[in-house]
C-alpha cells in the first residue's frame, strides 16, 4: 500500500473565499482522505508547513503571501500547483484591471512560470490560461460536490410556502455585478408576460448594498404576475430546500471559472439556465442546462422558452440528478485528484 501523502492547500484568507471556493476546498480536501491523502488548509502560511508537505497546491491568485511562498517551495524542492479558479479569466482580470495588470505582468506572471503545473477548471479555462503559460504544464480537471440529501420537490415547496401555480426561478450566488443577477431582474417580468405564468424569482444571496438596493426596488415594482422574494443567504444545509423546490436554477453570469452552483442545482433535479461564460456548455453531457449570451434579450427569450415547456417530472428530476453525481460527485473525482498529487510527489 502507497504511504499517505500529504498535501497543502494554500488558500486565499476567508472573506475571499465564501461560497463557491469555500465549498469546493472542504469537499475535496475530505474526499481525498479517502485517497490516503491528508490535507492541510491554511491561509497563514509558514516554512514549517511548506516542509512537512509532499506537494503545496496554491488556489487563487492575487496573494503576496502565495508569492513569497511559492518561492520557499522552489528552493525546498517542493511542487507545487496553481488553480487560478477564475481570476484570469476576461471579465475578472478586467475587473480592478488598473491594478491587477501590472501586478500580473511583474509579480504574478513570473511566479505562476514556476509552478510546476497549473491547473484550469474546464477547457474553456485552459485554454485562456494557454495565451500566458506554456500549455504543457496546464491540465484541467473539473471541480464536484457533495450531493444534497434525497431530494423532494414537492416536500421543499410546502416547507417554503410555495405555490402550486408558481414556476420558481432560483438565483443563489453572491450578488455581484459578475453574476448577472441585474440581467434577470431586468428579464423576467417580460418573460413571466409573454409565457402567461405565474412566476416567482427566489434570491438567496447576499451583496453589497449599492448593488443590491436598486435591484429590490426594481422588483417591488414588477407588475402583473412576476413576484420576487429576497431570501438573504444561505450557505449551509438549508440550501438544499432551495434548489430542490426550484422549477430552475439560473445563473446569468459574466465569467465563471466552473459555477458550482450549477452542479448543485443538478444534485438536487433541477435543469438549469446559465450563460455560454461558464465552462457547462462543453460539461454538461446530457445533463438538462440550456444557455444564454449575457445580455437581456436573450436572456428573455431562454426564459420565456422555459417557462411555456412543460415542467420536470418526478423521473426526470432523478435522473438529472443520478447523472450530475455519476459525472461531478466528490467521491468520483477525488481519484483523479489523488493521481495527479501522487505524479507531482514522484518528481520530487
Amino acid at each position: 500500500m502507497s504511504r499517505e501523502l500529504k498535501i497543502l492547500f494554500a488558500e486565499p484568507p476567508p472573506q475571499r473565499r465564501i461560497g463557491g471556493i469555500e465549498t469546493a476546498l472542504v469537499g475535496l480536501s475530505h474526499a481525498l482522505a479517502a485517497e490516503r491523502i491528508a490535507v492541510t488548509r491554511a491561509d497563514r502560511l509558514t516554512k514549517d508547513l511548506v516542509a512537512n508537505a509532499d506537494v503545496v497546491h496554491f488556489h487563487g491568485l492575487w496573494e503576496t503571501s502565495h508569492v513569497r511562498a511559492r518561492r520557499w517551495c522552489r528552493d525546498a524542492g517542493k511542487p507545487t500547483i496553481v488553480s487560478p479558479h477564475g481570476m484570469l479569466e476576461p471579465w475578472a482580470f478586467r475587473h480592478r484591471g488598473w491594478k491587477k495588470r501590472p501586478y500580473f505582468w511583474f509579480v504574478e506572471k513570473p511566479s505562476l512560470a514556476a509552478a510546476d503545473l497549473l491547473l484550469a477548471t474546464s477547457t474553456l479555462e485552459a485554454d485562456r490560461l494557454a495565451q500566458w503559460f506554456a500549455r504543457d504544464r496546464i491540465r484541467a480537471l473539473p471541480l464536484g460536490g457533495d450531493p444534497a440529501p434525497v431530494p423532494n420537490h414537492a416536500d421543499a415547496r410546502r416547507r417554503l410556502k410555495l405555490g402550486d401555480d408558481e414556476f420558481v426561478v432560483l438565483f443563489l450566488s453572491r450578488c455581484h455585478e459578475k453574476k448577472g443577477l441585474h440581467l434577470l431582474i431586468a428579464a423576467l417580468p417580460e418573460a413571466t408576460r409573454a409565457a402567461r405564468r405565474k412566476v416567482r424569482l427566489i434570491v438567496v444571496g447576499d451583496g453589497e448594498r449599492s448593488y443590491v438596493g436598486p435591484l429590490q426596488e426594481q422588483t417591488f415594482r414588477w407588475p402583473g404576475d412576476a413576484a420576487c422574494t429576497w431570501q438573504g443567504a444561505c450557505w449551509d444545509a438549508a440550501k438544499w430546500d432551495y434548489f430542490s423546490a426550484a422549477d430552475l436554477f439560473c445563473l446569468p453570469s459574466f465569467s465563471e471559472n466552473f459555477g458550482l452552483a450549477v452542479l448543485e442545482a443538478l444534485f438536487a433535479g433541477t435543469p438549469a439556465l446559465t450563460t455560454f461564460e461558464t465552462p457547462w456548455p462543453a460539461l454538461r453531457g446530457a445533463l438538462p442546462i440550456s444557455f444564454t449570451r449575457a445580455n437581456v434579450p436573450e436572456l428573455t427569450n431562454a426564459l420565456q422558452a422555459r417557462f411555456a415547456a412543460p415542467p420536470s417530472t418526478a423521473a426526470e428530476r432523478a435522473a438529472t440528478r443520478a447523472a450530475a453525481i455519476a459525472s461531478f460527485a466528490w467521491s468520483t473525482l477525488a481519484p483523479r485528484y489523488g493521481e495527479l498529487y501522487r505524479q507531482l510527489a514522484a518528481k520530487s
